[in-house]
């Protein structure tokens, strides 16, 4: 499998290892749980999927014309992960994880190696409130050009 880099050349791809798959599904799982949590506590009036960018509605302020809500993108990105030497995947927590008994550990995946992205945004006429009910996580193999980990496959 290869993949283009931002400068156009080829590279292999590299495929992931058991401990950074689970990095990466404990992350998604724990920014999930907050993004369920953010919508009990303050729910939406509609749930949205993270790819639209733009949906409409009939705004009752502007006598139910369809108007357009323009989502904005939450990104946010992994701290590094860490396995301890007895198997278990979490981030580096000075005195607590590696565990002690353990004997330490390495560190399996860098800071922003994976990142979660979910939308959000308000109808200006009516206040309508749309959000994403599901996020989508990625891994990110690259800085884009501003510095920040890329949210989509090919923004560069």
């Amino acid at each position: 499998m290869t993949t283009s880099t931002p400068t156009g050349e080829r590279s292999l791809a590299v495929p992931l290892t058991d401990s950074q798959k689970k990095a990466g599904r404990a992350f998604r799982a724990e920014r999930q749980a907050v993004l369920d949590g953010l919508n009990a506590r303050q729910p939406p009036d509609r749930l949205v999927l993270t790819v639209w960018r733009v949906p409409r509605h009939s705004c009752r302020a502007a006598g139910g014309a369809s108007t357009g809500i323009t989502l904005r993108e939450h990104l946010e990105v992994s701290p590094a992960y860490w396995v301890c030497y007895c198997g278990v995947v979490s981030p580096l927590i000075p005195g607590s994880f590696p565990h002690s008994d353990c004997d330490g550990g390495k560190m399996v995946t860098a800071e922003g190696q994976f990142t979660f992205l979910w939308k959000e945004g308000r109808c200006s006429g009516c206040g309508l409130v749309l959000r994403s009910g599901t996020g989508l996580s990625e891994v990110s193999d690259h800085q884009s050009r501003d510095g920040q980990t890329s949210a989509h496959p090919g923004n560069t």
